[in-house]
Formats: structure tokens, sequence, C-alpha cells
């Protein structure tokens, strides 16, 4: 299992989506569990960084 961390600003602009758009919830949380568990899963749809970001991970 990974841990995945994010800002306060993330969880604010989470938030505020959330109540705008609360139908998409279980399909974010969905997403994120798969995340959590194996973030190399083709299912998720990463791709590498690019720009000053690449090399790094997500």
């Amino acid at each position: 299992m990974y841990t995945v961390i994010t800002p306060e600003q993330f969880l604010r602009q989470a938030r505020k989506f959330f109540k705008k758009h609360p139908d998409l919830k279980p399909r974010f949380a969905a997403i994120f569990e798969a995340l959590k568990s194996d973030p190399f899963q083709p299912s998720i749809g990463l791709h590498p960084l690019s720009g000053k970001l690449a090399g790094y991970m997500l």
C-alpha cells in the first residue's frame, strides 16, 4: 500500500469541486483507492511528467 500526500490547497479545491459535482465523488474515491493500492496500474491512466517536473513521481 502506498501513501498519497495531498497539500491543504488540494483538499480545499476538492471540497469546493465536490460541492458542485457530488455525483463524481464515488468515482474519485475508487480511483484514489486504486492509486493507493498500486499507482502503476494501466487502468488509472497516469503518464510520465514532462517539463520542469520531468523525472518526478506523482
